[in-house]
């Protein structure tokens, strides 16, 4: 993954069913938009995301596996609540079973790292960092409460040999500017380099107006890329999530996520 960052199509029904679909490319950032309709949807690109939390039957790991084998579905970006805890065992084998790679790991805990450690698994590991009290606001120490806040998971990930997203949620710790200094400072004074910055377009909605300047900021850190439909005034609208091409800015955006 050196040389190679991720784009991550995510599309949604408006219904927000049990499955959202997202696709991951490794290719270089340059060449990130340089593919044809039919590459980006095949099936070899197809990641299931968030289909455990919000999986309206509830299944069984064993059941969710045999599900996304039929679907041709094989790398999975995990995400879990804490009833899941006690069953990330039962999903890796699962999972073996169906040939099927845990790509990527949402906000581990020491259970699931130990898991990994267990199976030699090395999936992107994608966690929010915590934002400062309200009562602090000078932007260095927030910054540093960061840092401070994620560094445990950055040693964590560091020993295991996984590489660390900055996973871009709402708030402070999901903006652009705060990110990037949260990542760089960790590259800066920590020696992080497995760190990066995984961005959601659709948390990019009170950024819009300066989005080719976040992009281009980001750009040496991202690592990953969600993308969506986008629309204007989409949380006001009940629109901040649409399936990836029937928002009008779409095509506007992906243009400008487009940076050398």
């Amino acid at each position: 993954m050196d040389s190679a960052k991720q784009i991550v199509v995510k599309t949604m029904t408006p219904e927000k069913r049990a499955i959202a679909i997202i696709t991951v490319l490794l290719l270089p950032l340059s060449d990130r938009l340089s593919f044809s309709a039919e590459s980006l949807f095949g099936g070899e690109n197809l990641h299931a995301w968030c289909i455990v939390p919000y999986d309206g039957k509830q299944r069984t790991p064993e059941q969710r596996a045999a599900m996304l084998a039929r679907l041709g579905i094989r790398r999975f970006a995990y995400d879990w609540r804490s009833e899941h805890i006690g069953t990330f065992e039962e999903e890796i084998l699962a999972l073996k079973r169906h040939g099927i790679e845990i790509t990527a790991f949402i906000s581990p805990n020491e259970s699931a790292f130990k898991l990994m450690e267990k199976y030699n698994l090395k999936p992107h590991i994608w966690c929010v960092f915590s934002s400062a009290p309200p009562d602090v606001t000078d932007h260095d120490q927030r910054v540093k409460f960061a840092v401070d806040s994620i560094l445990p998971v950055v040693e964590r990930t560091r020993k295991i040999g996984c590489q660390l997203g900055l996973y871009a949620h709402s708030g402070w710790s999901g903006h652009p500017d705060n990110m990037v200094a949260v990542a760089a400072k960790l590259r800066n004074e920590h020696a992080a380099a497995h760190v990066g910055i995984v961005y959601n377009f659709h948390w990019a909605h009170t950024v819009l107006e300066r989005f080719p300047e976040a992009m281009a900021m980001m750009n040496p850190y991202l690592i990953a890329l969600n993308l969506n439909g986008m629309t204007h005034n989409g949380p006001a609208l009940g629109k901040m999530i649409l399936p990836l091409g029937q928002g009008e800015l779409d095509i506007t955006l992906l243009r400008q996520a487009h940076t050398d």
